[in-house]
């Protein structure tokens, strides 16, 4: 069960630029889709459950919004993006907080370079929520109790720890329940940590990017971020993993610290979304039975794989990695040697 955001992405890539120059650029790709980090999760998981030949319920919990509103004082609007990201979740079970709301899915647009990527927010969504912030309630009635009641059949919970008030009321009911929580900690506004510590609080499995900001962090420190959550008995996660692009995975299993090397490095053509996918992997590998700590290596390496393809195109390829020697051998080749090979396949 996933609790995250939805969203419909406009990606352009300029994988050959290593700044943003004030000029006219031609991208190396671009491509749209469905996206949001419960979007991305859940289709990830999706596909590798499928690679798995596991049979797999997702509930995706999140907020798309009505086909269209009839408005107030005149303005009224269409959800554009609505149909499309519905679509791209086809075998996955929907629970739209929001589908009798005014609201519409974001439509974002991002550029993504060498260095980073940038985010030009919905300005129509926005717009959307202001007018409407009178009347728009935060859910549907009823919604977030039908949410709640899934969870007690769930084998896992997903969550999105920037995603709001709903994803602490799932932790809860969760660990009261005795089910597994996995959250992505992406918090890094140091006037949001506040909002966020009871889901982190109350996560079995905490994945976090070194960039992030546990309560009482003003800035960004690996390190710091991983010593705070392991150290501090307010949290009581069995698994914490931190990582950023430039160094091993921090990992602390059952009180034991240790640190992973991907073996395998290529030349990312497209890191977006890499987080969700090694979320959904470091899920499926739980479900699979693996160790804690072997599912966030094989999830890592997962990860390193998608952002070798332009957008999801990685999914057409991943069956063939999973099933190889090199993806199974703890000790692979390098990965960029590998994918020729797979790409021919």
């Amino acid at each position: 069960m996933i609790f995250g955001s939805a969203s419909w992405d406009r990606v352009s890539i300029h994988a050959d630029l290593d700044h943003i120059p004030d000029e006219k650029c031609e991208p190396t790709d671009q491509y749209e889709h469905a996206g949001g980090g419960g979007v991305n999760t859940a289709i990830s998981l999706r596909e590798f459950a499928a690679d798995y030949g596991m049979d797999v319920e997702i509930v995706l919990v999140t907020k798309i919004g009505p086909e269209d509103y009839p408005g107030k004082d005149q303005l009224s609007f269409s959800n554009e993006a609505r149909r499309s990201v519905l679509d791209q979740l086809h075998g996955i079970k929907v629970i739209d907080l929001v589908s009798q709301q005014p609201y519409r899915t974001p439509v974002n647009t991002i550029t993504s370079w060498q260095k980073g990527r940038f985010i030009s927010r919905d300005k129509k969504a926005l717009d959307i929520q202001k007018a409407f912030a009178d009347v728009a309630l935060p859910c549907d009635p009823g919604k977030e109790e039908k949410a709640v009641k899934e969870i007690l059949d769930a084998d896992m919970v997903f969550i999105q720890g920037n995603y709001g008030p709903i994803v602490n009321t799932a932790a809860e009911v969760a660990r009261n329940n005795k089910v597994s929580v996995t959250i992505d900690y992406d918090v890094t506004k140091p006037e949001k940590t506040s909002a966020a510590a009871p889901a982190l609080k109350d996560s079995t499995y905490i994945l976090a990017p070194g960039e992030a900001l546990a309560p009482g962090m003003s800035t960004p420190s690996r390190d710091t971020l991983f010593d705070t959550i392991v150290y501090d008995d307010a949290y009581k996660a069995c698994l914490t993993a931190v990582s950023d692009a430039a160094n091993p995975v921090r990992v602390n299993y059952d009180y034991t610290n240790s640190m992973i090397n991907i073996p395998f490095a290529g030349t990312a053509v497209d890191s977006l979304a890499a987080g969700d996918v090694k979320s959904a992997g470091f899920i499926i590998e739980i479900l699979k039975g693996t160790h804690p700590v072997e599912s966030i290596r094989q999830a890592c390496r997962l990860a390193s794989f998608s952002t070798l393809f332009v957008g999801r195109t990685w999914t057409e390829k991943v069956g063939t990695y999973i099933n190889s020697i090199e993806f199974r051998n703890p000790d692979p080749r390098p990965l960029q040697a590998v994918v020729p090979e797979l790409m021919a396949a």
